[in-house]
């Protein structure tokens, strides 16, 4: 399937996986739920102790990651996103370390008009680096490993919805009153180590009480009914109480 996070969070081809961390955030004027996506998690990871950091323009969410299989659980990696926003430009990056300080993988993520221009994940323990770039109307696609260079490969954008990891959440925002009709917002997902897009929809699943507050579920389902097959949906919930957390 795609290559949606670190290569250590990575699975190929196996079901029944699921997203298992939710970080409450904040961006700019909404409350938001960041999700550190790690959609097809290997290991049963979930991120405790967020701290959220506002500055002038840069909002900082910093959590541990950890694995559910260990008795007590294992302390698997730091993480930290940075969302800085000047007018209508927007940067986000997202960072791993291990327990021991050592930066592990990177992503990075450019946007203007809340529209993605350029997203890159370093693999620095691999030495490897993916960048997906939007070039007019097509969406180029590299992959580097060293002084090793794969040829470009390159999809029509054909008016479509691009998404990366690391700007899902705020998407659903951006549609939330669409969604809550009852409609979906249709998307493609960059997945780049595999140097292609894959096609994913968002929808409302329910309303749920949240530590008795209302809430809604939305779910990410691959709009493939082959892959739809293989893995479980993701689910994003949000407090439905006025501050959209």
């Amino acid at each position: 399937l795609g290559l949606l996070g670190p290569k250590i969070f990575r699975v190929f081809y196996r079901p029944f996986v699921k997203l298992f961390v939710l970080i409450q955030s904040h961006f700019r004027f909404h409350s938001i739920v960041f999700a550190a996506i790690l959609i097809f998690l290997q290991s049963q990871a979930f991120a405790v102790t967020p701290i959220n950091i506002e500055e002038d323009g840069l909002y900082i969410i910093q959590g541990k990651l950890f694995e559910f299989e260990t008795e007590p659980p294992k302390l698997l990696y730091h993480f930290e996103k940075r969302v800085l926003q000047k007018g209508t430009e927007a940067w986000i990056t997202v960072s791993y370390k291990t327990p021991e300080g050592k930066l592990a993988s990177k992503e990075e993520a450019y946007f203007i008009n809340k529209v993605f221009v350029k997203f890159e994940h370093h693999e620095l323990q691999a030495g490897e680096m993916n960048k997906a770039e939007l070039m007019g109307n097509k969406i180029t696609l590299l992959f580097q490993k060293g002084s090793k260079t794969k040829s470009p490969s390159s999809e029509d954008k054909n008016g479509d919805l691009i998404l990366t990891p690391v700007n899902l959440a705020e998407t659903i925002l951006m549609n939330w009153d669409l969604l809550n009709r009852g409609e979906t917002v249709d998307f493609r997902l960059i997945a780049l180590g595999h140097q292609e897009t894959f096609r994913f929809r968002f929808f409302k699943k329910k309303e749920i009480q949240y530590k008795g507050k209302p809430a809604i579920v939305f779910q990410m389902k691959p709009r493939s009914l082959l892959i739809s097959a293989l893995i479980d949906p993701v689910e994003i919930n949000f407090l439905n109480d006025g501050t959209r957390k």
